[in-house]
């Protein structure tokens, strides 16, 4: 008796540090989630072996945080280990759906949309047979909305995204952070559909969902008030264009830079229209053209969103 409650004890302990890494993986804090994810993979094969679904599971979810703290090479592995391993356990929908969302992750890091594109669908597909977990169904959607949005369809983007905020809202649980994260996405892409006075709407509706004193909602803040920067630009209402625009990139500054250059990198590029609408020429384009230096590193020269900034930077150039 005394043998199998010590192993109930490693199995719930089991459980609750993937749970815990969970916790963290969802705040944004990949360093604390990989740390418990390798704990939890090392425990899993102790408990259950290393041929049980349980350590397929645990070595998902340590796929996803390196793929996400940029160990995109050693994630791959993991999850090409899984995809041929999965065939062998029973209602493995979600598990399947998460190494295709993780897959498709590492797609778009590579620039290569259309590969991520199919991964996404498939892992919508999949999800659409099976009750799982909405969440994870509302990553495929968001992700997707990503790849409509770098390519240029932006009223399926939308669409992707407002379905993605019913499946949040009708979960268990709260889950504001993200809620506020696609809600300042959907003022951007309302922005590229040529409707600025809808687009601060959303992005002051993402900015009330987001908590002031929460540090995991800082970066959806952040990224909420340069989404609200842009659109009062498009209004012409500059000076609170440029207000909301420099309190968003230095509540940036103050995040992970892991989590935070993207959004920087982007930040930029806006700082760049702002000193155009203000005449100052020189200034926009040194903007832009760290925008491009930031995209380069972060994504290499070829990936089409530093390949959109850099023929913005010549296009800018030669008409100035």
């Amino acid at each position: 008796a005394r043998v199998s409650e010590s192993r109930r004890d490693v199995v719930v302990q089991t459980r609750l540090l993937s749970g815990l890494a969970d916790i963290h993986f969802r705040q944004g804090n990949f360093q604390r989630a990989r740390q418990l994810m390798e704990r939890s993979v090392a425990q899993a094969a102790n408990v259950y072996g290393v041929e049980s679904a349980q350590y397929m599971r645990a070595r998902i979810g340590l796929a996803r945080v390196l793929g996400r703290s940029g160990f995109t090479e050693a994630a791959s592995m993991l999850y090409t280990e899984a995809l041929t391993s999965i065939g062998q356990y029973q209602n493995v929908e979600q598990d399947l759906a998460m190494i295709l969302n993780g897959m498709a992750l590492i797609e778009m890091r590579k620039g290569k949309l259309g590969a991520a594109e199919q991964l996404l669908l498939g892992a919508v597909d999949v999800m659409g047979a099976a009750p799982g977990d909405p969440l994870e169904k509302a990553n495929s959607l968001e992700y997707l909305a990503t790849v409509y949005f770098e390519t240029f369809r932006y009223k399926e983007s939308l669409n992707q995204l407002q379905q993605a905020v019913l499946l949040r809202k009708g979960a268990r649980g709260h889950h504001s952070r993200q809620l506020g994260y696609n809600l300042a996405r959907q003022a951007d892409v309302l922005l590229q559909l040529e409707r600025p006075a809808e687009a601060r709407a959303m992005a002051n509706k993402a900015l009330e969902s987001l908590s002031v004193k929460n540090p995991t909602h800082q970066i959806g803040r952040a990224v909420a008030q340069v989404s609200l920067a842009k659109a009062l630009l498009q209004l012409e209402e500059l000076e609170p264009a440029s207000e909301n625009l420099l309190q968003g990139i230095e509540l940036l500054k103050q995040q992970e830079p892991a989590r935070a250059m993207m959004h920087l990198a982007s930040a930029t590029t806006v700082l760049g229209d702002l000193e155009d609408r203000l005449g100052e020429r020189q200034k926009a384009e040194y903007y832009y053209r760290l925008s491009v230096a930031g995209y380069q590193k972060l994504l290499g020269k070829s990936h089409p969103r530093t390949q959109a900034a850099l023929s913005r930077v010549r296009e800018y150039a030669s008409l100035n």
